[in-house]
């Protein structure tokens, strides 16, 4: 029981960690696409990034986020 009760403390402390980033699930791609875009996008807005969201989920394939994203246009 002491070896999990450290363990416990171990991975807490990691996941407390400002690098410590958290796994979210497919099911929620627009948060995963928005957590993404602003991350490598430091200069964009969230209006930029559910922009460019709406842009990407109107078209077919894969709805992650890509650098080529900021190409994306209404058309």
């Amino acid at each position: 029981m002491k070896d999990a009760i450290a363990e416990w403390y171990r991975i807490r402390d990691v996941e407390k960690g400002k690098n410590h980033k958290r796994e979210i699930a497919p099911q929620f791609e627009y948060n995963r696409y928005m957590r993404d875009f602003l991350a490598d996008n430091p200069d964009k807005s969230t209006k930029d990034a559910m922009r460019f969201w709406k842009l990407k989920r109107s078209k077919p394939g894969d709805h992650t986020y890509s650098k080529t994203d900021l190409q994306l246009t209404g058309d």
